[in-house]
């Protein structure tokens, strides 16, 4: 099984890297807790983290905890996190309930701290943004906007999906 962590083209000195590296990592059971790596500074040189799970309802719970977690660790304070806790929960929210209508599917969740800021990507492989009514409210991506210090939505290209993209200052 192949897992990808995530390159940030914001950064200039990644602009002309690959938009993704391959990281190999053994399958693991649906029923199994998700495999959390650590990729060590050779990969990306920050302090990072990578998640990986089913796009079921339990992986939203999962991830925020874990990602707020995350940022303790490296810094960010109780308000920081409840806002990171509060964009994690509804980008991955977005992919558990769009991604994938007719199907199963997986959600991403990559992290890494550079220079006082973490940088979050949360990403499926699913159908991406259609027309037509949403079953949700549609106040997610301006609850992520409202909570993070910068945001992006990508779309298309050679990976199909959506990958939302949140910075937040740890100062």
């Amino acid at each position: 099984m192949k897992r990808w962590i995530r390159r940030f083209p914001w950064r200039s000195s990644e602009r002309a890297a690959t938009a993704a590296i391959p990281v190999t990592s053994p399958a693991g059971a649906q029923s199994a807790p998700p495999e959390v790596e650590h990729a060590n500074d050779r990969d990306v040189g920050v302090p990072s983290l990578a998640l990986d799970l089913a796009a079921t309802p339990a992986a939203v719970p999962l991830v925020r905890h874990r990602v707020m977690a995350f940022a303790g660790e490296n810094g960010a304070n109780l308000e920081v996190q409840s806002r990171i806790g509060a964009a994690v929960t509804e980008a991955v929210a977005n992919a558990v309930i769009h991604a994938y209508p007719d199907g199963e599917g997986a959600v991403t969740c990559d992290c890494d701290v550079e220079q006082r800021m973490l940088e979050i990507v949360v990403a499926d492989r699913g159908d991406g943004f259609r027309p037509g009514d949403s079953p949700g409210l549609g106040i997610g991506l301006a609850i992520i906007a409202g909570c993070s210090d910068h945001f992006w939505i990508h779309q298309g290209g050679e990976d199909p999906g959506v990958s939302v993209w949140m910075r937040f200052a740890l100062d």
